[in-house]
């Protein structure tokens, strides 16, 4: 199979691009626990151009991360190939570009989602940018989208999603990947209903992926399913009923970034990997730390790698107190001192 780049085997787990949580640190932890392919947070093509500081620091990236591709999202087929042809000088083995981010200030621009609803200009950029560049080019859509002036949802979306994905294959984009979860929804899934202590977070309860595999059954280059894959099952699950080449996973590598040699595990013996004992959960999370510290430094690193803790933390017994006391912590020794109290604590 025609794959981006040619090393990726096909079945395996890609970690997707989120803003404010796929950096450099996680995608190593990621990486070094199965991921196969690592993912930028999405950078705005406009912000590139101007050469904005904070934007440019997504582009970082060492070997151990490859394959590894920078996301790109904007509204204007020109200024996208441009920032494709800046991105390419950083040598990432593939651009993808984002077609299906629903949040509203990407999508008030005409970017992500919203071109969705505007498939000419959607393939003018895939055109664009794949004359741009010489490495490969994929593309995300998701598998629906409330087009404007319509109150409901219909089966006609997923034929216009089907016709995207055949512009994109025609435009020479080399794989799509397509998000199976419906725009708008609100609804809270049952044990993911709290992101954080106290915080409840919209989860689309609406995943599709019967959507996913009549994309798969429509184009010819590779498909990589997205949404609703929380462990080893789900992507087993997703790949047996869509037929698609690779999984992508999202929020379910936050705090479990052993997902990754879960459903690598559980693809290749048929068997599942025990969960990680709390050793070899200390020793992650002080690598994510350590990792974090180093390429943020001390102030800035404390406080990206408070996104993540309590992820990590989630459903572990008597983390509250730790939670609590790590939120209001400001110095990295006293913060590995508290992680390692609390697991060593465990492990009695």
């Amino acid at each position: 199979m025609d794959y981006f780049p040619d090393i990726v085997p096909a079945h395996s787990a890609f970690l997707a691009p989120m803003a404010g949580i796929s950096d450099h640190p996680f995608r190593l932890i990621c990486k070094r626990l199965g991921a196969s392919v690592l993912f930028s947070e999405f950078v705005s093509a406009d912000g590139l151009i101007r050469e904005e500081q904070r934007v440019r620091q997504y582009l970082h990236f060492c070997r151990e991360e490859r394959p590894f591709g920078v996301q790109l999202f904007g509204s204007e087929p020109a200024t996208m190939a441009k920032a494709a042809r800046i991105v390419a000088a950083y040598q990432p083995d593939f651009i993808d570009l984002n077609f299906g981010c629903p949040a509203k200030k990407v999508v008030k621009t005409g970017a992500g989602a919203a071109l969705l609803s505007n498939p000419d200009r959607l393939q003018a950029i895939a055109e664009a940018v794949v004359d741009a560049v010489s490495i490969p080019v994929t593309g995300k859509i998701r598998s629906r989208w409330k087009i404007p002036n319509r109150k409901t949802l219909t089966g006609q979306v997923d034929e216009m999603m089907i016709e995207i994905a055949q512009r994109l294959e025609n435009s020479g984009i080399r794989a799509v990947t397509v998000h199976a979860v419906a725009s708008g929804t609100t609804q809270l899934r049952s044990d993911q209903s709290k992101e954080t202590p106290g915080q409840k977070i919209p989860y689309p309860n609406n995943i599709r992926w019967a959507a996913i595999a009549k994309i798969k059954k429509a184009i010819r280059i590779p498909v990589i399913g997205n949404g609703g894959i929380w462990n080893a099952n789900d992507a087993k699950r997703m790949l047996d009923e869509t037929g698609c080449d690779a999984v992508m996973v999202a929020r379910g590598a936050r705090g479990n970034p052993w997902i990754f040699s879960q459903i690598s595990h559980l693809l290749c013996t048929g068997h599942h990997l025990p969960p990680p004992t709390w050793e070899e959960r200390k020793k992650v999370i002080l690598t994510h730390l350590a990792l974090t510290l180093d390429f943020y430094g001390e102030s800035q690193g404390i406080r990206v790698f408070r996104r993540h803790l309590p992820f990590y933390l989630k459903g572990l017994p008597r983390s509250t107190s730790l939670r609590s006391k790590t939120g209001q912590l400001n110095d990295a020794t006293t913060l590995l001192k508290e992680i390692e109290e609390y697991f060593d604590a465990l492990e009695q």
